[in-house]
């Protein structure tokens, strides 16, 4: 039998790119963590059946895997995606351009209308397609952070979540599933918008996001909501909203379920202790947070946003309440603490905690460590948070150390960036 396997187009792709069975394999494996948070199980023999023609209709996940690795859609690898999948390079092609109603949220999502005369029976590959997309963009915020293009692109993915319900017949699942997903949707917009420093466009998003999350019924989806809504008003000085968000993240029942979530909400509420100076509460916080970190079963299923929360998310938002109070050597030893353990994949949260470490150690008077630490910081994200953080520490150095060389590098610096 003739070996037609170098003549088809995967397999052109594969020679070219260097790669055994097995190295292809563990680069899917590693590019499936990152986007969805939890690692592939695909295999040698998964890329032989590829290759050779034995798996001709990947499936979802294997299609994401390889459009991530190849950095092209499924289809010019010679395969035919299932038929509910949409590449990464067409699918906004195929996402209506409506503007969401930024009033009461309920009106939101009563004035949705429908898309098409053609009625079918809404399933849950209709849903797992929306769970891959949020995969996608979450992934584009640990990497990026709060662009306008990533609250965008979640707008547009609330409603195409939202459109969903009116194509077709839809089961009470199903409709639960959608709901969630677009609360997932317009709660990873508020989080862009918030990441951005963009308060009043993240304040329109929070009022869809926790009125589609209580439409969902989902806990989980709750949490994430109400989570977000006290960082929110916590940037816009409001501090008794943002106790009172936190408050109510941290009653779900989830929390009392699942000391996971147990550990997110009091890390949480800890930087909210800081930022009001009752450095007493911030630490009885962490210590709940490190105390239910240490039980929480990691084999456990939970949904794909939560894969950000590890033990490197942990020192982070310890090192922004010892930050927040003041506790300099405190948020130095968190920060590195953090970037010991940060994964690759989350470039945002690196600068972050660099912007941290920085003004952690200008604060101690250590000048020339600091600016070295805000030089590693790319100039592409010296924007939203870390762009505000980065503005504070140029502040500073003026003031503590003015006429100093390694001050006058850095603002020199600081001065080419903005140009």
């Amino acid at each position: 039998m003739v070996d037609h396997a170098s003549d088809m187009a995967f397999g052109r792709q594969l020679k070219q790119s260097g790669l055994s069975y097995s190295e292809l394999a563990e680069e899917m494996n590693g590019k499936l963590e990152e986007l969805t948070g939890k690692r592939g199980t695909f295999s040698d023999r998964t890329v032989y059946n590829l290759v050779h023609g034995k798996t001709t209709r990947p499936q979802g996940r294997t299609c994401l895997a390889l459009e991530a690795v190849f950095e092209c859609p499924t289809e010019d690898l010679g395969f035919t995606p299932p038929a509910t999948y949409r590449s990464a390079s067409n699918l906004e092609d195929h996402v209506q351009r409506r503007t969401l109603l930024t009033t009461a949220p309920l009106a939101a999502v009563a004035a949705v209308g429908a898309t098409g005369s053609t009625r079918y029976r809404v399933g849950s590959a209709d849903v797992d397609q929306l769970d891959l997309e949020l995969a996608r963009l979450i992934a584009s915020d640990n990497h990026a952070g709060g662009t306008v293009e990533t609250e965008q692109r979640a707008s547009r993915l609330v409603q195409r979540a939202l459109d969903l319900q009116q194509r077709g017949s839809v089961g009470q699942r199903t409709r639960s599933r959608l709901y969630t997903a677009a609360a997932l949707f317009a709660s990873s917009a508020m989080w862009a918008a918030i990441d951005g420093r963009r308060l009043g466009s993240a304040e329109v998003h929070l009022n869809q996001a926790v009125t589609l999350a209580g439409l969902s019924n989902d806990p989980a989806t709750q949490l994430r909501c109400w989570g977000f809504a006290g960082v929110l008003y916590s940037h816009m000085g409001r501090t008794s909203d943002s106790k009172a968000a936190r408050e109510v993240a941290r009653s779900t029942g989830i929390v009392r379920q699942d000391p996971f979530y147990a550990s997110l909400t009091h890390a949480r509420m800890a930087t909210h202790h800081a930022s009001v100076g009752d450095v007493t509460a911030m630490g009885r916080s962490l210590g709940y947070a490190r105390d239910a970190f240490g039980r929480i079963d990691m084999t456990c299923s939970r949904p794909t946003w939560t894969a950000f929360y590890d033990e490197a998310e942990l020192e982070l938002l310890s090192a922004t309440a010892a930050f927040e109070a003041g506790l300099w050597a405190e948020a130095e030893a968190h920060a590195h603490r953090n970037l010991s353990l940060l994964r690759p994949s989350m470039q945002r949260n690196r600068s972050l905690t660099l912007t941290y470490l920085a003004n952690a150690q200008l604060r101690q008077d250590e000048i020339e460590a600091a600016v070295a630490t805000a030089r590693m910081i790319p100039t592409s994200a010296s924007r939203g948070r870390t762009g505000h953080l980065l503005d504070r520490f140029t502040a500073t150095i003026a003031k503590v150390a003015p006429g100093s060389p390694h001050a006058q590098d850095w603002i020199d610096h600081r001065r080419e960036a903005h140009a």
